[in-house]
């Protein structure tokens, strides 16, 4: 007969600075694609208004992530430590099993490279 694991609640406190680190990882991601097309743009020539302003969507995804980061912890101080959520619940559903398991603690951050996919 499989056992039956019990869900142990995890401090909601713990589960948005968990959250915020995402975020963190993201602004992070975003700002090294917003270098790279910077250096591509910089490599193709002048590029047309219409392309800076489309680029600059970029930047403003980056800028909001760290403004989100920034408000998760800000959220995450003013809870009751008392305040648990179920992770596991929470995260069921995403597709992403990195970063379930990251959120729901069962691993760390790792940095790697993306591999390389060429277009066809």
């Amino acid at each position: 007969m499989p056992s039956i694991r019990a869900r142990a609640p995890t401090p909601a406190a713990i589960a948005l600075e968990r959250i915020g680190a995402e975020l963190g990882r993201l602004t992070q991601r975003l700002a090294r694609v917003e270098a790279a097309i910077g250096r591509v743009v910089d490599d193709a020539g002048p590029a047309s208004a219409e392309l800076v302003v489309d680029l600059q969507e970029i930047d403003l995804a980056r800028q909001e992530t760290e403004a989100l980061a920034h408000v998760v912890a800000c959220v995450s101080r003013a809870l009751p430590r008392a305040a648990r959520v179920d992770l596991e619940d929470a995260t069921a559903s995403l597709t992403l099993a990195d970063l379930a398991a990251r959120l729901a603690g069962c691993a760390r951050a790792q940095p790697q490279a993306c591999d390389a996919v060429l277009f066809e």
